[in-house]
């Protein structure tokens, strides 16, 4: 698996486009919009699909 390193652009609570897509998220439900730093693009994922980078707080 790749990995990249990402920025995150900010928090999604609420149903919405980004990055090509719909997201259907909430509150109790949020999800991210992230940049890789390698590519540019950005992605929408859960937080279970992300993990901080060792040594950042």
């Amino acid at each position: 698996m790749n990995r990249s390193d990402l920025k995150v652009k900010k928090k999604i609570t609420d149903r919405v486009q980004a990055a090509g897509r719909t997201v259907d998220a909430s509150k109790d439900d949020p999800q991210y919009e992230v940049e890789s730093d390698k590519s540019g693009r950005t992605a929408v994922h859960k937080p279970s699909a992300l993990r901080k980078k060792k040594g950042s707080s």
